[in-house]
């Protein structure tokens, strides 16, 4: 259900900057979306009909992107992805030590708008 909390937040941004550009409607949001965040996609898409009912974004399409986890190795710098096959390590150095660069984020990243005449 933390979807909605994500959510919220895309639909006002996407329609403050919609009456900032005098858009007649918003036609498609691109979102990306890290693995990590745990945010089911057709969950998402349930609570964004929800969030913009009755709002200039009613008949936008969500246009998602899952952004896959990426992880840098503290020790040798080299960036993988980490899972269970590899153990999580880094495949050039075995290392256990890293730091998730991607992954995390839930962006809006673009917004499509008809607009006004």
């Amino acid at each position: 259900m933390h979807e909605m909390t994500y959510i919220v937040p895309i639909c006002n941004t996407a329609i403050d900057q919609a009456k900032k550009n005098k858009a007649k409607s918003i036609t498609a949001l691109h979102i990306e979306i890290g693995e990590m965040t745990a945010v089911i996609p057709s969950i998402f898409r349930s609570y964004f009909g929800e969030a913009s009912k009755n709002t200039i974004l009613e008949h936008a399409e969500l246009k998602l992107k899952m952004i896959p986890v990426k992880a840098n190795c503290l020790k040798c710098s080299h960036t993988f992805k980490p899972e269970k096959k590899n153990d999580y390590r880094c495949p050039n150095c075995r290392s256990k030590q890293s730091k998730i660069i991607e992954g995390r984020e839930v962006i809006l990243k673009s917004i499509e708008i008809e607009e006004s005449s």
